[in-house]
């Protein structure tokens, strides 16, 4: 028996020292020896081949000078250097396709196949500095555009506000009776996760209670609707009353009935205008800096190789963009196009539209509910290419049906070219349209424009008074350029002419403006031309003194018609309401006077607050001998989430915060919005739509013993909708302890109090500040010089923001 077992102790040995033999040789070949690799065709098709023998290398990698990081590389026998697939695409590198290594389950790629490559291997530290051409390095595609779309939150349930908004006169005319009045505004809305209905009104008359006197109290209501807003694929639809789209040629209509529309502003970062592009490439890692008419707007940070920038933040008209590109060694590359763009174009592919069905909405603001003919419009715009928009249109009613065609396109660097022609019919039978319009725009340079259109004597459209019709002929021009630093000037030129019997009329304007460091000079002038001539001319010295503070002079003159001229001086101090919680003013003074009038003083004085729960005014007039009187008010309230509130109007979106903690101030967009109550609720009453609306907690004025998770959040309401935003606020309640021995002199410092397993130290007479306490029996130990003792005491529910508690005496030393 032992000599089987010792037989087979020896097999065992032996195998043992094969093993450490064939592991030796491996080690030796992955240092200084080679394997085998198999070459494989591209990576969709792996077939066999001959093998290779490679060199395993672990070197401290560099790509054009920039470090990598230790990284495994393979060098064949034949020469070549290979990295793994996953560091091609760590290294933004293009990693070639024709043919692949399979090394140990992995996927290699022979650098030598990329444009430019070349390497240096430094033995000694284990280096290899590789370099490669930019066109290797795979193309970066970055935007300027800067906002991005971020996903709306939908309101937690139904929600819904009242906004308001009064005015009371008293008006005094010389020894009459004075006269009393209270008018209204008010808008009901609710909302939930498919849309919001909002419904205004208004009221008139509303403290008038002889109705014999005066018409009387009326309410009549304005638009009513319900829209639901499809953000993600940016339309809108509408139910209720609305106005419609209007194209190059339509006029906006009020109607009543349904909308389906394209809505860009559900995302605010969607680019819609043409945007120039750039490409470009850089062999180092680089700051790119986006100049717009030679204002920097933004700086972008772009890696080696070629690079696109899309989406260049530009403005309409005519202009230039400048890329600056940097790399890391200082060197500088700028590029350089010119770009124009109209105000209504789309980019390349882009499409908007409209479609409009209901009743045509008449005596809008007079009457509640009177209606017209039933209406169908639709219209219809698409982006040929970047320099060319096409526009299709047609509408109709029961008496007047329309068709249209449009279209507006950019000559770089001339200017933008609008054209539109249109077919109607109505009683009167077969009417067209034709309009032709130019216009050049360049900022700190010369600006021009022309527009000429030429309507038949039949034609009609949707929302044109039969009696007043269209003008037959418009032709217009206007010119614009700067004389820095002296100035800008502008003028413009205007003929109309209507109806058969040719009545005509047409005006010429002029402006100058200079600004200086301590305020600007206004310089008006304009003619009318026809049907009589008269003219007026004005100039204004406008010099602030503060951020909202301003004052102004300024006079005027008119010379109208049978040589009657009159004269006014005015002077004006002001400050502007501001947007958040604050107050304003305006003092005016003005003399009038002519060559048949008795000078005339008028004098008009009003204070302004923007409150937390409302917005009110205050304001008197004086003029000859009559007096008028001025007190108005406005608001909101809301509710949400089982919340209510009151405050400012709620104009645009909103959100409820809860906190856990009162007295912690908000700050939306960089400014103060609101602060938690009693309740640890605040209200933030402007918020914008679709936008990230970052919402921050002022930690400077945070209360001490509120701790927080995060400070920041993000708010994305639905269009005049609310959001709830929970901040996970904890109060923690401290206190000054003070211990005792059990002979009542004092615990030593440098002593320790455990508390929950947290530690805090024992200072002067005693005395240690612990964290966290609850209400109720507390448990601690407290231990010195070798010495400890247990004990607990109480925290009153009803306590001081940081209470001091004890002395507290332990019951034996141990």
């Amino acid at each position: 028996m032992s000599a089987g077992l010792r037989l087979l102790g020896a097999l065992m040995s032996l195998l043992s020292l094969s093993a450490l033999a064939i592991d030796r040789d491996l080690a030796l070949a992955a240092t200084s020896g080679w394997l085998q690799v198999s070459q494989v065709g591209g990576p969709e098709s792996i077939g066999s081949a001959a093998p290779e023998t490679v060199e395993t290398l672990l070197y401290s990698v560099s790509i054009n000078g920039q470090p990598q990081g230790t990284t495994l590389l393979l060098r064949l026998s034949s020469g070549k250097l290979l990295a793994a697939e996953a560091d091609w695409a760590r290294w933004h590198l293009i990693k070639p396709t024709d043919v692949a290594y399979d090394f140990e389950g992995d996927r290699y790629y022979a650098c030598n196949a990329a444009p430019g490559f070349a390497v240096a291997f430094d033995e000694p530290k284990l280096e290899a500095q590789l370099t490669f051409a930019p066109q290797a390095f795979a193309t970066t595609r970055i935007s300027a555009a800067g906002q991005r779309a971020a996903a709306p939150q939908p309101p937690p349930g139904l929600g819904g506000f009242l906004n308001y908004d009064f005015v009371g006169t008293r008006q005094e005319i010389g020894s009459v009776e004075p006269t009393h009045n209270i008018d209204g505004a008010f808008e009901l809305g609710a909302f939930n996760g498919l849309g919001v209905g909002t419904s205004q009104w208004l009221g008139t008359n509303l403290s008038d209670e002889d109705p014999e006197v005066r018409r009387g109290r009326r309410f009549i209501r304005l638009d009513s609707a319900w829209t639901r807003d499809l953000a993600e694929d940016m339309e809108t639809i509408r139910i209720g009353d609305g106005v419609g789209a209007s194209g190059i040629w339509g006029r906006p209509l009020r109607y009543g009935g349904l909308r389906w529309s394209r809505n860009f502003g559900t995302q605010p970062g969607y680019v819609t205008l043409p945007q120039p592009a750039f490409a470009g490439e850089t062999a180092l890692p680089s700051v790119l800096d986006v100049y717009v008419d030679g204002v920097r707007r933004q700086s972008l940070e772009v890696p080696a190789g070629p690079f696109q920038v899309d989406d260049v933040p530009t403005m309409t008209g005519l202009g230039e963009v400048q890329l600056v590109v940097r790399d890391l060694l200082g060197r500088e590359q700028v590029l350089t196009e010119s770009y124009i763009t109209g105000a209504r174009q789309l980019r390349a592919g882009l499409q908007d539209f409209s479609l409009e069905s209901g009743f045509v909405r008449e005596h809008f603001g007079r009457e509640s509910n009177e209606y017209g003919d039933a209406l169908l419009s639709a219209t219809h715009r698409y982006g040929l290419s970047d320099g060319l928009t096409s526009e299709v249109r047609a509408e109709g009613s029961t008496k007047v049906q329309a068709v249209g065609i449009g279209s507006l396109f950019s000559i770089a660097p001339l200017g933008s070219i609008s054209t539109a022609f249109v077919v109607s019919h109505a009683d009167s039978g077969i009417g067209t349209l034709n309009s032709l319009s130019f216009q050049r725009t360049r900022r700190r340079s010369l600006n021009f424009g022309a527009r000429m259109e030429f309507a038949s004597a039949d034609f009609a459209q949707l929302g044109l008074s039969p009696d007043l019709g269209r003008a037959r002929r418009v032709l217009g021009a206007n010119l614009g350029f700067s004389l820095q630093p002296l100035g800008s000037f502008g003028a413009g030129y205007i003929q109309q002419r209507r109806g058969s019997d040719g009545a005509q009329t047409a005006a010429v304007n002029a402006s100058f403006t200079h600004g200086f460091r301590r305020g600007s000079l206004n310089l008006t002038a304009i003619e009318r031309l026809e049907p009589s001539r008269d003219y007026t001319i004005a100039a204004t010295l406008r010099f602030p003194f503060g951020p909202l503070d301003s004052g102004s002079l300024g006079y005027r003159n008119h010379d109208g018609e049978n040589s009657t001229q009159s004269a006014e001086t005015f002077a004006r101090l002001q400050r502007n309401l501001p947007a958040d919680e604050g107050f304003g003013y305006r003092v005016a003074v003005s003399e009038t006077h002519g060559e048949t009038l008795e000078p005339q003083t008028r004098g008009e004085a009003g204070a302004f607050l923007n409150a937390p729960r409302g917005s009110y005014s205050l304001e008197a007039s004086t003029y000859s001998d009559i007096n008028t009187y001025r007190a108005g008010a406005s608001g909101g309230f809301g509710a949400l989430a089982g919340h209510a509130f009151a405050s400012r109007k709620i104009t645009a979106s909103f959100g409820i915060v809860e906190a856990d903690a009162q007295d912690i101030e908000l700050l939306v967009n960089n400014r103060v919005a609101g602060r938690t109550d009693r309740n640890g609720v605040a209200v933030l009453p402007l918020l914008y739509p679709y936008q990230a609306n970052s919402v921050h907690v002022n930690t400077a004025q945070l209360p001490l013993n509120v701790e927080l998770d995060t400070d920041e959040y993000q708010a994305v309401p639905y269009f005049r909708s609310g959001v709830l935003i929970s901040i996970e606020a904890r109060v923690a309640t401290g206190a000054v302890v003070t211990f005792q021995k059990a002979d009542g002199s004092a615990i030593p410092s440098g002593a320790v109090v455990t508390l929950d397993n947290k530690s805090f130290p024992v200072g002067k007479h005693g005395q240690a500040y612990l964290a966290n306490l609850s209400p109720g029996p507390n448990a601690v130990e407290v231990r010195w010089n070798g010495s400890r003792c247990t004990l607990v005491f109480d925290l009153p529910e009803s306590h001081d923001y940081q209470p001091q508690l004890g002395p507290f005496q332990c019951p034996a030393d141990h």
